[in-house]
């Protein structure tokens, strides 16, 4: 009885370890898999920088938010990922994010 009991707490310790190390490695594949773009948002007439625009990575629908430089930084599937960015009171727009992160975007008012 002791020995099935042993055997029973050894082959759940494996398998609990084998799944840990499965999903270890399939976040760290997703982690690998992703890269981290950039960019400012301004306005097209003035060039100033433009604080709390939304900039929407269409590939996953992840929203991120301009800080109060009117920079943003996102995690993307792949280069050239297609953003669209929206603001109160200015076109939204389409754009593709480059992998240099030198991504500026120039929106216009309505």
């Amino acid at each position: 009885m002791k020995k099935i009991f042993l055997i029973l707490i050894v082959s759940v310790f494996a398998l609990s370890t084998a799944f840990a190390s499965e999903d270890k490695n399939n976040s760290e594949t997703r982690k690998a898999a992703t890269m981290e773009m950039a960019g400012t948002v301004v306005d097209a007439t003035t060039g100033e920088a433009l604080v709390g625009v939304a900039v929407t990575i269409e590939a996953t629908g992840e929203v991120v938010y301009t800080d109060f430089d009117g920079n943003f930084s996102a995690r993307v599937a792949h280069q050239n990922a297609t953003a669209k960015v929206s603001f109160v009171s200015y076109k939204e727009k389409e754009t593709t994010l480059t992998e240099k992160n030198e991504n500026k975007i120039a929106i216009e008012q309505l």
